[in-house]
């Protein structure tokens, strides 16, 4: 027998026996992006002081370790919001594919029938508002300046400002839209974990962020009695910017709120644009009312009402 013959033949089969059949490792692409929004998320998170960052990072990466493409990093940026436990980040991807983390906010956004009030309360409803055209955001204001306007008359006793279904959005115009009834003035903060505190306030007709006008009505109006009691209607379902317009009117004397406690996203975040379009916004900051009192989680009302008898109360409340 030619044994070494044989042993070639042995070590041919080993080696063919032996070939790499291991996952691919990630892709250089898609670690980089990755690091990019971990960075991002370090350097800006309203939680950054208390996350571990190395153990934040490795557990992240895990989800992600084959990733070849952005969109396969997916897994990882999920778990990452879910790991910064804001409960409010997420991320928008270029195809406009939402992702967010797993929250533990439990929140009901429920609809409500516009209330019918008597003929001398005025009335202002102020939902949602997330459109990003500058029309529809001008518009969106001055519908709710004009409404005030219109219900303001002289037999006026008060009113009913309803935010049931107030989820979010931009709270620029709502901001605007409502300056009549809040008044010129700083109506709340972000506070940053630096301590760094920007107001938000209105005046003439705009809102502004820090000394920045955002948003500006056509004719801004003031009420012919800025002193009338106003009934501030919330909801579980009043979340993110919602909850900055009802952080605005706490604190006034002439202002009472009735219903539920809000949903819990009185935080701030910052969008930030990555390498591929895609949209990461990170909470970064605290809501505070006019004195600088932060809340970060829910708005509890004055007055915990049912929706049966919300109605009843805040008139009770305005002409009391």
């Amino acid at each position: 027998m030619n044994f070494r013959l044989l042993a070639l033949g042995i070590l041919f089969l080993l080696s063919c026996g032996s070939e790499d059949t291991s996952e691919p490792t990630i892709s250089p692409a898609a670690l980089s992006y990755m690091n990019s929004i971990l960075k991002i998320m370090e350097d800006n998170s309203i939680n950054k002081d208390e996350i571990d960052w190395v153990a934040f990072r490795a557990e992240v990466l895990a989800q992600i370790e084959n990733a070849q493409t952005i969109g396969e990093t997916f897994l990882g940026i999920e778990r990452a919001l879910t790991l910064l436990g804001d409960n409010h980040s997420f991320y928008i991807s270029a195809a406009n594919q939402f992702v967010s983390g797993e929250g533990d906010l439990d929140c009901v956004f429920n609809s409500f029938q516009e209330l019918n009030v008597p003929n001398n309360i005025g009335y202002v409803r102020v939902d949602a508002f997330s459109d990003g055209d500058p029309s529809a955001i001008i518009n969106f204001a001055n519908a709710i300046h004009t409404d005030i306007r219109i219900q303001d008359q002289s037999d006026l006793i008060g009113w009913i400002v309803d935010l049931r279904e107030n989820s979010g959005g931009n709270m620029w115009p709502m901001l605007a839209g409502l300056g009549s009834l809040l008044g010129d003035g700083i109506h709340g903060f972000f506070i940053d974990p630096d301590g760094n505190q920007t107001p938000w306030s209105y005046s003439n007709g705009t809102s502004f962020s820090g000394t920045f006008g955002i948003t500006s009505v056509d004719n801004p109006y003031n009420l012919r009695n800025s002193d009338l009691p106003i009934a501030v209607l919330l909801s579980n379902g009043v979340a993110s910017s919602g909850e900055a317009i009802a952080i605005s009117f706490t604190e006034l004397e002439n202002v009472k709120s009735f219903g539920a406690a809000t949903c819990g996203l009185s935080t701030s975040n910052n969008t930030y644009t990555l390498s591929d379009g895609a949209l990461l916004l990170v909470t970064t900051a605290y809501m505070a009312d006019r004195n600088k009192v932060m809340y970060g989680g829910p708005i509890e009302p004055d007055s915990i009402v049912g929706t049966n008898q919300i109605l009843q109360a805040s008139i009770e409340f305005i002409e009391g």
